[in-house]
């Protein structure tokens, strides 16, 4: 005698693990957001002054140019 389901959720499990690109998307999922909660510790930035921000180009728009005199 096979044992059935009673569940709606219990059926819906049974036939997600029998789908294999559905499985293989979850759990390529689950990785991509574990990659993503954990980007800074496995590629930290070491950038000297990373965080430094200058009030005359704060608010210029990527790609200009500028001349600072650095000491």
């Amino acid at each position: 005698m096979q044992h059935k389901p009673n569940s709606l959720k219990q059926l819906a499990l049974q036939k997600f693990k029998k789908n294999f690109w559905g499985v293989f998307s979850c759990f390529f999922l689950v990785f991509v957001g574990v990659i993503a909660v954990f980007a800074y510790v496995i590629a930290p930035d070491n950038t000297k002054h990373a965080n430094q921000m200058h009030l005359s180009i704060h608010s210029k728009k990527p790609g200009f140019k500028v001349t600072m005199l650095s000491i």
